[in-house]
């Protein structure tokens, strides 16, 4: 009787942690080649207007990281990772980006 308890109780988690990794599967599905170019354009543009800001080598790490994620096929890290060197550099992010 235990261990039909526990076979039950690693079924349930398992299936939890399968809807977990389908739904974040999900999330990386909402970003696209296209948002990646779109916010990569957007961070270029934002780096040779602040070529001399204090935090211009911290942000250019940023997008190498957007860069190499978007290069990756990991499109949602690789925009959140352009969106902290927008934010690194004090540029908005423009809510048309990713059209």
């Amino acid at each position: 009787m235990r261990s039909i308890k526990f076979a039950t109780c690693v079924a349930v988690l398992s299936v939890g942690l399968g809807m977990t990794v389908a739904s974040a599967s999900a999330q990386e599905q909402v970003a696209t080649v296209q948002s990646c170019l779109n916010a990569a354009a957007q961070v270029k543009k934002a780096l040779d207007a602040n070529a001399q800001s204090a935090n211009y080598e911290d942000a250019m790490k940023e997008r190498n990281y957007g860069l190499a994620f978007c290069n990756g096929g990991y499109y949602a890290k690789g925009v959140a990772h352009y969106g902290r060197a927008l934010q690194i550099l004090g540029v908005a992010q423009h809510a048309d980006a990713s059209h």
